[in-house]
């Protein structure tokens, strides 16, 4: 994100970086999730509004995955530990929280999905 010649193929090294994790498992549906870099809150510009709409094009690509917006998450720096530290969600564990329970919602609706269908047959 720091770099803006690279977010042009974020997207594109997503997507090889899904087929490599994938073939290294042997697993082509492996459920991928991926969490928006949300810190610094909704308005973003610049390098970052680029980033996210990279990250966001990249996932709607693969299938079996799913994006997460998290920019919500983000709380006043001032509510939280370390308010200089804005790449780290300024150390705000209420965000920490909702961003990983955001991410484990959206891996367990995609195993949900992929998952065999139970026959209503006794």
């Amino acid at each position: 994100m720091q770099s803006e010649g690279y977010i042009p193929e974020y997207d594109k090294n997503l997507i090889n970086l899904v087929k490599d994790l994938r073939a290294e498992f042997q697993s082509p549906t492996l459920p991928v999730v991926v969490g928006e870099l949300g810190n610094g809150g909704p308005e973003a510009s610049g390098s970052m509004a680029a980033f996210r709409e990279a990250q966001r094009r990249g996932v709607h690509q693969i299938d079996h995955a799913a994006f997460v917006t998290t920019h919500d998450f983000w709380r006043d720096p001032q509510e939280s530990p370390n308010v200089s530290h804005g790449h780290y969600w300024c150390g705000n564990a209420e965000s920490y929280l909702l961003i990983g329970d955001a991410l484990g919602k959206a891996a367990i609706k995609l195993i949900e999905e992929d998952a065999p269908k139970s026959s209503d047959h006794p």
